[in-house]
């Protein structure tokens, strides 16, 4: 496992970034993130909710070395939950079936409404399939 000075190092070379931005962004000097990233020191914590924001991780990647892959998919299974497919999802228990799905790539919110949707049609399909061959439903 990498340390936080590894996890600060590979996200501003990964940014193409040099030291003195990241200190000019956090207004320290560079010899702080120097000693940050030999970690010979640490980031106060608003810096490290300024490092997430401005690289697009959580403060728990740098923090705890959490990877990005499942933070990208709990963040957007979080922000699914909040529209429309995503209470229908909740409401018909199907949260623990999407989060079961091994997805080939982090899923977006998208990827989650499509599911929900094309499982919603299904089931609608094989509800009006079921009615026209009940006899008690026919006129």
């Amino acid at each position: 496992m990498s340390t936080l000075g590894e996890r600060l190092k590979t996200l501003r070379e990964g940014a193409k970034k040099d030291q003195k931005d990241v200190a000019d962004l956090l207004e320290v000097d560079v010899g702080t993130v120097s000693r940050w990233e030999r970690d010979k020191g640490y980031p106060h914590a608003l810096h490290i909710t300024k490092l997430a924001r401005h690289f697009g991780v959580t403060t728990d990647h740098i923090l705890l070395g959490e990877p990005v892959e499942e933070q990208v998919r709990s963040l957007e299974f979080h922000r699914f939950l909040g529209t429309a497919s995503g209470r229908w999802a909740q409401e018909h228990g199907l949260v623990k079936m999407l989060l079961s799905i091994d997805y080939p790539i982090p899923p977006t919110v998208k990827t989650y409404q499509t599911i929900v949707t094309a499982w919603r049609v299904s089931q609608e399909q094989a509800e009006d399939e079921h009615d026209d061959t009940d006899p008690a439903k026919k006129p």
